[in-house]
C-alpha cells in the first residue's frame, strides 16, 4: 500500500500496516496521530494539528546519543551540559547508537531554552521546516462537500479554485506572488477562509 504524506511532501510505503510515522493501521485507515483518506490503494495522510505546529524536521544527521556526543566540542561547558541533559532523558530508552525518533526529540526541546534547539539545528540534527506551499494543478476537497476542486490559472499570477463537476469558480479570483508557490496566507484568500484539504499535489 502506498502512503502519500502531504505534510512531509514525499511518498513512503506501508509495510505490514506500519506507516512512515511508525503507527500501526487497521482496515479503517486510522491511527492514533493521523487521519487517512482512502482512494483505491492510495492513502493520503493529513497532518494533525500537533504536526502542523512542529516547526522542525530531521536534518542531515540522524539523532542518537552517540551522534550527539560525537559532535560536542569537548572543551565547551555549555555544550556538555546540553548533552548531559539530553543523555539523562534518553539513556534508559535508547541504546547509545540507537536512533531517537524526531517526535521524542521535539518533546525534549519544548521545555528547554531556544539556544538548545539552535544547537541541534547548527549541528545538522534538525532543520527548519520549509513553508508549506501550493501550486496550480493541486486538487482539493471542501469540508462537507463531495465535489473536487482544482487550483487553476485565471489570468497572469491570478488563480481560483474551480469545481471539477460544474466548472464554476468557488470564489472570486485572487492575485498571488507565484502560481507554483502559493502561500498558506494566499490560499486562505483563495478559499475565502473556508476549510479545504489538498488531496492531490501536482508533481
Amino acid at each position: 500500500m502506498k502512503l502519500i504524506c502531504d505534510h512531509v511532501q514525499e511518498e513512503c510505503i506501508v509495510v505490514d500496516n506500519v506507516c512512515y510515522h511508525g503507527n500501526k493501521h487497521d482496515k479503517s485507515f486510522m491511527c492514533s496521530s493521523h487521519t487517512y483518506l482512502c482512494g483505491g490503494n492510495e492513502v493520503i495522510c493529513k497532518p494533525t494539528k500537533e504536526d502542523e505546529q512542529m516547526e522542525y524536521v530531521l536534518g542531515k544527521n540522524l539523532i542518537s546519543r552517540k551522534s550527539v556526543y560525537d559532535t560536542l566540542p569537548k572543551n565547551c561547558k555549555e555544550a556538555l551540559e546540553i548533552y548531559e541533559d539530553f543523555d539523562s532523558q534518553f539513556n534508559l530508552s535508547s541504546r547509545f547508537t540507537g536512533i531517537i525518533p524526531l517526535k521524542l526529540v521535539i518533546d525534549f526541546l519544548k521545555n528547554r531554552p531556544q539556544k538548545v534547539t539552535d544547537w541541534f539545528v547548527e549541528k545538522g540534527f534538525l532543520a527548519k521546516k520549509p513553508e508549506k506551499t501550493y501550486s496550480i494543478g493541486d486538487r482539493f476537497m471542501k469540508e462537507g462537500v463531495l465535489n473536487e476542486y482544482i487550483l487553476g490559472v485565471i489570468d497572469f499570477n491570478t488563480v481560483a479554485l474551480i469545481n471539477l463537476t460544474t466548472g464554476s469558480m468557488f470564489s472570486s479570483s485572487t492575485k498571488v506572488g507565484t502560481i507554483e508557490r502559493i502561500t498558506e496566507k494566499e490560499l486562505l484568500k483563495i478559499t475565502a477562509n473556508d476549510k479545504f484539504t489538498r488531496i492531490h499535489k501536482r508533481k
